[in-house]
C-alpha cells in the first residue's frame, strides 16, 4: 500500500480543520418543533412538513404521530408547515414561540424560520358543523351512538351532541322492560346538518323481557390506538345535576378529568370560573381548592395513565337572577405537558317559583369523547389536593 508522505498528510489535516472551522454551524442543541392536531373526537388530518435542504417530514411517515409530534434538534433555518384537514372541518392554527402565541389563523400553510434558541410549536384545532339527536318514545332509553375514530356518544333520551365530522354512525337503544327491541340505526352525518336517531319502542303489558345491554362499538385499529394512547391529552367531564333551577336554589357540579395517555401527565391545574353576581360557592369544598373572584382552582401533582380525578361541588345560585337567566361554568384543565389546555362549558337555566326544575338532564350538558372506555378506568384510592 502506498502511504502520503508526512508533509501532505500534515497539509491535509490543517486543510480539513480549516474548512471546518470555516463550516456555519447549522444545527443547534436544545431547538425542537412541535407539531400538533386535536379536535374533541381526535378526528385530525394530516400534516406535512417541509424543511431546510428539501427534507420533508409527514404525520404519514412510520413512527410519526398524527397528534403530537416533536422535531428534535432541527437544522436552523426556514421552515413550512401545511395542514390537510379532515372532511368538513373548520381549522384554526395557533403558533407559540415558547410559551408566547404569535398568530392564529385559519391558514393551511405557515412559514416560519427556526434560530438558536427557540421552542416552536405548531397547534391545529378543528371543529366541526354536524350534531346528532336522539329521541324515543316514551323517552327516558338509554343509548349509545357509535362512530369511527373510537367515538362513543352514551346518554338517555332525549340528548344532542354538537362539533361531531362527517361520519355514518350507528344508534344501539337498550331494551327497556315490558318493550319489544329497537333495532340498530345506521346513518351518514352530512355537514353542516343535524342527524336524528328516533327509537319507538312498542311496549305491552306482557312479561318483560330480558334487558339486552348495547352492542359495544367496534374496536380500533390496534395500531391507530397505540399511537392514540402515546399522546399526552386529558379528557375532560363537565356536569351539572339538573337543566333548570330556581332562583336563591342550589345546584351539584361534577367535574372529572381523565388521562387517556400511557404517559403520565404532571402539575395539572383544574379551574372552574363562573360569575360571581349569579353563583357562589360556601364554606369548605371538596378536595380543598384555591378560592378567587369567580374561579376555584385545584392542583393535582400528576395523574398517571388510565387515572380519573373527579370533584363534586354545591353552587348556590343568587336568588335576585330573574326567570330565564343563562348560568355558564366554564372549566378548565391545563399542564406544561400538554400542547394545550382542555375545557368544557355547562348552562343551567333559571326559573321562577312557579314551575319545578327539570333534574336528570347531565347527558343532554355533557359531551362525552371516550377514546378508552371509562368502564375500564382504575381510579387511585388516595386524595389529592
Amino acid at each position: 500500500m502506498r502511504t502520503l508522505p508526512f508533509r501532505s498528510v500534515l497539509a491535509l489535516t490543517i486543510a480539513l480543520v480549516t474548512s471546518l472551522s470555516l463550516t456555519p454551524v447549522t444545527q443547534a442543541a436544545g431547538e425542537s418543533i412541535t407539531i400538533a392536531q386535536m379536535s374533541r373526537t381526535d378526528t385530525v388530518g394530516v400534516w406535512t412538513l417541509h424543511m431546510p435542504g428539501g427534507k420533508r417530514i409527514s404525520s404519514g411517515d412510520v413512527n410519526t404521530d398524527a397528534h403530537m409530534y416533536t422535531v428534535k434538534n432541527p437544522a436552523l433555518g426556514s421552515y413550512t408547515l401545511v395542514y390537510e384537514p379532515p372532511r368538513g372541518a373548520r381549522t384554526t392554527v395557533e403558533f407559540f414561540r415558547g410559551t408566547d402565541k404569535i398568530s392564529s389563523s385559519s391558514n393551511l400553510s405557515t412559514t416560519f424560520t427556526l434560530v438558536a434558541g427557540e421552542t416552536l410549536r405548531l397547534v391545529a384545532e378543528y371543529s366541526f358543523d354536524g350534531s346528532i339527536r336522539v329521541q324515543s318514545n316514551p323517552s327516558g332509553a338509554e343509548f349509545v351512538v357509535t362512530g369511527p375514530n373510537d367515538i362513543v356518544l352514551k346518554g338517555t333520551t332525549p340528548a344532542q351532541f354538537a362539533d361531531l365530522p362527517p361520519y355514518t354512525y350507528t344508534a344501539h337503544f337498550v331494551s327497556r322492560a315490558g318493550c319489544g327491541l329497537v333495532k340498530p340505526q345506521k346513518r351518514e352525518l352530512e355537514t353542516p346538518g343535524t342527524l336524528i336517531f328516533y327509537g319507538n319502542y312498542v311496549c305491552t303489558s306482557a312479561q318483560p323481557k330480558p334487558v339486552v345491554p348495547a352492542t359495544p362499538p367496534v374496536a380500533k385499529d390496534p395500531v391507530i390506538r397505540t399511537r392514540m394512547r402515546t399522546v399526552r391529552r386529558l379528557d375532560m367531564d363537565h356536569v351539572i345535576s339538573q337543566r333548570e333551577v330556581l332562583a336563591g336554589g342550589e345546584l351539584l357540579i361534577t367535574l372529572r378529568v381523565h388521562n387517556p395517555s400511557s404517559k403520565v401527565i404532571r402539575d395539572i391545574e383544574i379551574m372552574e370560573t363562573f360569575d360571581p353576581s349569579q353563583l357562589s360557592f360556601r364554606g369548605d369544598l371538596a378536595r380543598d381548592p384555591k378560592k378567587a373572584f369567580g374561579k376555584l382552582t385545584w392542583s393535582l401533582s400528576d395523574l398517571q395513565p388510565d387515572e380519573t380525578w373527579s370533584v363534586t361541588i354545591t353552587g348556590h345560585v343568587s336568588s335576585s337572577l330573574v326567570s330565564g337567566t343563562q348560568i355558564n361554568l366554564s372549566a378548565t384543565s391545563r399542564s406544561t405537558d400538554l400542547v394545550r389546555p382542555a375545557g368544557e362549558i355547562a348552562s343551567v337555566a333559571v326559573i321562577t317559583n312557579g314551575n319545578l326544575p327539570e333534574t336528570g338532564g347531565a347527558f343532554d350538558l355533557l359531551f362525552l369523547v371516550v377514546s378508552s372506555a371509562l368502564a375500564l378506568v382504575t381510579t387511585r384510592k388516595m386524595r389529592r389536593s
